[in-house]
């Protein structure tokens, strides 16, 4: 075509000839040129785009056969032998590994089927895992014994869609290494403890008798499964700490809640112990457990027991069996006043000793012949403080016996009783007043009633004698002396008298000197006492009771310091008043005006370091037997009761001072006066039934009142009595009946005679008042209640005041 070419070339035109029109033909052959030069465009870049692919590919396959021989690098250097099977398990690679496995090269071996190769396998548990692999597609994974290569290997396969990937790893050291360990287990079957062996994976592969034993799993039942799944342990840290540490140290203990095959947990002490190979490569888990439950249960007991023991009042000591102290609680050292480390290791019969010499020795020896032999003892015992003081404690000592009652030590256990019994005390001292109540109320009515008698008569007799006449003067003299006996039985039942009484205005004076002369009754004649009384008007607001017991505690209090060597109480009462609070003799007392009461004795005072105990309950210095240590708390609690403050002041050697400060209410007339009764005397015209079941005393009424211009019928019959008012309830003005008579009460036949008449004018008179106040009176209708003997003056004045009240009703 170039040498056509180069013969004949293109002809040019010629400009100056003549252009021509187009050939038809000219015009095809144009469209088809350029039709074939945008073909020959297509072309070029479908060979540029190939000419890219082409090269691209060549990159490709590079990296590919790059990454072939690193992967063939990969299984090459492999510690483990791989190799690749086709459908027909025809060898079609093998590594190095795998070479070194069956000693013999690849070249020999690829083409040949693996039981070819291995024709021992045939029919064995390794022809059925390879088969299952194959042909149900699915990774296999086991162990086994070559009975060709006499190696133990793991095999792992893995279906592939030319066949199988297969890598086999030789466990022989491993299993030699188990089979050691399990050997060593073996022996540990002679042990109760429960012990498993388990590999890496924490499957167990060594479950001995103990195991068995302790969780209820058979060791076939158990072989394989992953021991933490089977027990659902439950770890006090996470499982990755304490692997952490078995790996770092090599050993593990700890407690571990462990679960058994009928669902109960335990708790277990375990011990974990790392086993590794000759290489020290770690190999198996090693755990041995001991089943601590019944342990921690007793361990948490014993722990509320002692923190119970700490916790209560008791004292509590625990002896050894020769009788030395192991131990006391907090309670026992409060109570003696020792701390702990001063009882542990001593005998318990020295605690509190003095010199050398037990106390209360007797008491002890008695307790200890009882522990001895064998028996329990429990009781009351006056024990000593570490600091001298004396105390009284109720103890049950016992011995204690372990399971198979082999003496183990003894316990005492301690209670201070020493507010008991002091309480006991008062109560059987409260007791004892309640009976003499009792006693003294009964001989009271007796007494009243032969009082009132004997003032009746007197008061009679005066009448009808001359006025300054000897025989009226010795009357008079009579009278004088049965109203001393009045005022003595009055004071009987007042300090007999439990209940409450009501605080009201009083004039102390009289109190103060009633009290004085029967204390002066009770004293020995050694001691003498000095009155001075000199405010005889002014009130206190108070209950009368009350204040005869701070008077009568302050001076038996006096006169017991000198009952010994005699001498001098001085009682005061004196009016004190100031209006600067600098002046106060107290914190507590206001400026304003009180009576002073002083009671002073001349006796060995009160030492400086108990002075500020007096006042405390049950403090006192007196022997056991004398006095209970709450007279002076309890006047002390009447004196603030009162608005009052009571005040101490003594020396050693020269005497003690109370002073107690009572304010001074204003009133007109705060109390009555025991010599007014020779005053004007009212009278009247009425008439009135008298019932009382003393004979002398129905004479005595019917002569006074008479003698007043009343009209009496008198009886000493009450069942008559009631019949009289009954058949005319409204011929009688008023009714005075006695309380205590046979057959109807004062308060019974009262209630009868309301029935009939509810108006009517009703007095009692007893000669013991604990059961009957004018409260109660009142609330039953009756409008007037006087205690006898009652004097003629006392007696008029209260008919006059019931009847001008109920004419002024009407």
């Amino acid at each position: 075509m170039a040498k056509r070419d180069r013969e004949s070339p293109v002809k040019k035109p010629d400009p100056g000839e003549t252009k021509r029109l187009p050939d038809p033909e000219f015009e095809d052959c144009r469209s088809r040129v350029h039709v074939l030069e945008a073909r020959t465009e297509e072309l070029s870049a479908a060979n540029q785009v190939l000419e890219e692919e082409v090269a691209l590919r060549r990159v490709t396959e590079d990296e590919l056969r790059e990454a072939r021989e690193r992967l063939a690098d990969t299984l090459e250097s492999m510690s483990e032998a791989f190799f690749i099977l086709d459908r027909r398990y025809r060898f079609n690679y093998l590594n190095r590994a795998a070479e070194e496995l069956y000693k013999r090269p690849a070249g020999e071996l690829i083409g040949q089927t693996l039981w070819k190769v291995s024709p021992e396998s045939i029919g064995t548990v390794i022809h059925e895992h390879f088969r299952k692999a194959m042909d149900e597609r699915v990774p296999v994974v086991f162990e086994a014994l070559s009975p060709m290569l006499s190696i133990w290997f793991e095999a792992r396969l893995f279906p592939t869609a030319a066949g199988l990937s297969v890598y086999v790893r030789d466990i022989t050291e491993r299993k030699k290494n188990e089979e050691s360990l399990r050997r060593q287990a073996e022996m540990l079957n002679v042990t109760y403890d429960a012990v498993v062996v388990r590999d890496l994976e924490n499957r167990v592969f060594f479950w001995n008798r103990g195991a068995e034993e302790r969780y209820g799993w058979t060791s076939d039942e158990v072989m394989g499964k992953v021991s933490h799944e089977l027990f659902e342990t439950r770890f006090p840290k996470p499982l990755a700490e304490i692997r952490k540490e078995l790996f770092k140290k090599g050993r593990w203990e700890g407690e571990l809640i462990h679960r058994k095959r009928d669902g109960s947990r335990i708790i277990v002490e375990t011990r974990w112990a790392l086993e590794r190979d000759e290489t020290g490569r770690p190999i198996a888990v090693m755990e041995s457990s001991n089943d601590v439950t019944e342990r921690k249960k007793a361990e948490r007991d014993r722990i509320r027991l002692a923190t119970a023991i700490e916790s209560v009042a008791e004292g509590v000591a625990v002896m050894s069996g020769d009788g030395t102290v192991e131990y006391v609680n907090p309670a026992w050292c409060q109570m003696t006043g020792h701390e702990a480390d001063d009882l542990v290791g001593q005998h318990i019969r020295t605690i509190g000793a003095r010199n050398g010499e037990p106390f209360s020795t007797s008491i002890w020896q008695f307790i200890w012949q009882f522990l001895m032999a064998g028996e329990s003892w429990s009781g009351r015992a006056t024990a000593r403080r570490k600091d001298g003081t004396l105390f009284e404690v109720d103890v049950t000592a016992s011995p204690v016996r372990d399971s198979s009652g082999k003496l183990v030590n003894y316990i005492v256990v301690g209670r201070d009783i020493t507010n008991q019994v002091a309480l006991e005390k008062q109560l059987r001292q409260a007791q004892k007043m309640e009976a003499i109540g009792t006693l003294a109320g009964g001989i009271a009515h007796d007494f009243n009633n032969i009082l009132a008698a004997i003032v009746g008569f007197a008061e009679l007799a005066i009448d009808d004698q001359s006025k300054g006449s000897r025989a009226e003067r010795f009357l008079r003299n009579i009278l004088k002396a049965a109203m001393r006996g009045k005022d003595l039985a009055r004071h009987i039942l007042t300090y007999s008298r439990t209940r409450e009484e009501e605080q009201k205005p009083l004039v102390m004076a009289p109190v103060v000197k009633e009290n004085l002369k029967m204390l002066r009754a009770s004293i020995p004649a050694t001691i003498r006492i000095i009155e001075n009384i000199s405010d005889t008007t002014n009130a206190v607001f108070a209950d009368a009771t009350q204040v005869q017991q701070v008077v009568m505690n302050l001076c038996t209090n006096a006169a017991h310091v000198l009952k010994d060597t005699g001498g001098t109480i001085r009682v005061s009462l004196t009016r004190y008043a100031f209006d600067d609070p600098a002046r106060t003799p107290h914190p507590e007392l206001r400026p304003g005006n009180y009576l002073k009461l002083s009671v002073i004795d001349t006796g060995p005072g009160i030492p400086h370091d108990i002075i500020d105990n007096i006042f405390d309950p049950f403090f006192t210095t007196k022997k056991p037997g004398e006095g209970t240590g709450l007279g002076l708390s309890v006047t002390q609690g009447i004196v603030k009761s009162h608005k009052g403050v009571i005040t101490v002041a003594s020396q050693p050697g020269k005497g003690t001072v109370f002073d107690v400060y009572w304010p001074i209410v204003e009133v007109r007339d705060a109390g009555e006066h025991p010599e007014g009764f020779a005053h004007t005397i009212p009278r009247g015209r009425e008439r009135i039934l008298f019932v009382d079941d003393e004979q002398a005393l129905v004479e005595v009424a019917e002569e006074s009142l008479k003698g007043l211009g009343y009209e009496v019928v008198g009886t000493s019959d009450s069942v008559e009595a009631l019949e009289l008012f009954r058949h005319d309830p409204y011929t009688f003005d008023l009714v005075i009946t006695d309380q205590v008579m046979p057959h109807l009460t004062g308060l019974e036949m009262a209630k009868r005679m309301m029935e009939v008449r509810p108006d009517t004018p009703l007095v009692v008179i007893t000669g013991f008042s604990e059961v009957l106040d004018g409260e109660e009176a009142r609330s039953l209708g009756i409008q007037e209640v006087i205690m006898k003997p009652i004097v003629k003056k006392e007696m008029a004045e209260t008919i006059r005041r019931v009847l001008d009240k109920n004419k002024a009703l009407r």
